[in-house]
């Protein structure tokens, strides 16, 4: 079917991995799909008996025009090309972000690069559309003024961590730093816009259900459980901002774990 051209300014494409049979063979690793119209609230998951293929992705969104948001895994990267003229990809920063605070104590300069990400967050915070009539032209004038300042400054500390003599080409931090260069052009696309989220960790983030399928369970229930948590999850989060869907949540039409 695939999305149609107003399904949403920026969608956020997402992942999430299943426990799958393999014909009599023991068990697998399968996956389905998630597109979020980030500011529609439209839910839109793709199947195909749990392919990870690029080309699952690809004819969903062939007909799609806007903005798309996503991890640098290479079937995105693909977007990226002439064959999708008509989409923007833009980052993750929460992606970018997460390499360097996983090697940050024993890496100075992955200290001071997960500082500088978290200030774009700090300003970030300080507005948010759709309150106290702030508006995504006025969000847009924001990010115009004090990101540009701080995008220069680790651009700079990349550089740097780049031109090390002494960067291992294996290490934590040079894969931190290649990841982050590589997405430098999304990244700065990021605040161009006034209606994209620095990341997609408040669509999905911890909401990706891991819970592995039951050897009694059926596959095709397997599936649909998974699929429910994900909208449950969802739903929840749209309306009260619960950490976890059936647990915390203050709708009890949504306490359905």
């Amino acid at each position: 079917m695939g999305l149609k051209k107003d399904y949403g300014h920026v969608i956020s494409g997402y992942k999430n991995e299943l426990r799958l049979n393999s014909k009599g063979k023991g068990v697998r690793k399968g996956y389905f799909w998630v597109i979020v119209a980030v500011n529609r609230g439209l839910l839109y998951v793709v199947y195909e008996d749990g392919a990870r293929s690029g080309d699952v992705i690809f004819k969903e969104v062939e007909g799609y025009k806007g903005t798309m948001q996503s991890d640098a895994a290479s079937f995105y990267k693909k977007i990226e090309g002439s064959d999708y003229p008509r989409i923007i990809l833009i980052a993750c920063i929460q992606h970018i972000k997460r390499r360097f605070i996983e090697c940050q104590d024993y890496e100075p300069y992955a200290a001071r690069m997960v500082r500088l990400l978290n200030r774009l967050y700090q300003k970030e915070h300080k507005h948010k559309v759709g309150e106290k009539g702030w508006t995504v032209e006025k969000h847009q004038k924001w990010r115009q003024q004090y990101a540009p300042g701080i995008l220069a400054d680790i651009r700079e500390l990349l550089d740097k961590i780049l031109a090390k003599p002494d960067l291992l080409p294996k290490s934590d931090l040079a894969s931190a730093a290649g990841y982050l260069d590589m997405e430098w052009d999304a990244v700065v696309d990021i605040f161009k816009l006034g209606d994209a989220n620095l990341d997609n960790r408040s669509t999905f983030g911890r909401f990706a259900c891991k819970e592995p399928r039951r050897e009694d369970e059926p596959q095709f229930l397997h599936v649909k459980k998974k699929l429910a948590l994900l909208r449950i999850a969802l739903r929840c989060r749209a309306c009260c901002r619960a950490q976890y869907a059936g647990t915390v949540c203050k709708d009890e039409s949504h306490q359905l774990l």
